[in-house]
C-alpha cells in the first residue's frame, strides 16, 4: 500500500457511518449511551493503528472490543469495511485469556 492509499484508508477509518453500531451498543448496554461515541473514536483510532502495523495487533482495550464485537455482527457490513480499507478480512482471533489479536 502507498502512502497516498494509506491516508486515504486512514481517512476512510475515521468517517466511515456505522449508525447501526451506534444503535446496537446504545441498546446492548455495555457502553454507557454516553461514551458511545467516545468509544468508536478510541475504536477508529485503533483501526488506523492496524493499518499501519502490518501484522498482528492485541487487543489494548475492553471498550474498543464492544464496539468491535457490535461491529463484526454486521457481517456484510463489517466485510465491505475490511475489504475498502485493508483489501481482505480482518479476523478477529481470541488469544487466550481474555485478550484479542487482529490478523
Amino acid at each position: 500500500m502507498t502512502e497516498a492509499e494509506r491516508e486515504a484508508a486512514q481517512k476512510l477509518i475515521m468517517r466511515y457511518p456505522l449508525p447501526f453500531v451506534v444503535h446496537r451498543l446504545g441498546k446492548e448496554g455495555n457502553i454507557p449511551k454516553g461514551l458511545v461515541d467516545e468509544a468508536i473514536l478510541e475504536w477508529r483510532k485503533f483501526m488506523v493503528c492496524v493499518l499501519h502495523s502490518g501484522g498482528p495487533v492485541g487487543m489494548i482495550s475492553p471498550v474498543i472490543d464492544e464496539v468491535w464485537h457490535a461491529f463484526i455482527l454486521h457481517t456484510r457490513e463489517y466485510a465491505e469495511f475490511c475489504q475498502s480499507i485493508f483489501g481482505r478480512f480482518v479476523h478477529h482471533a481470541p488469544n487466550w485469556p481474555g485478550t484479542a489479536v487482529i490478523r
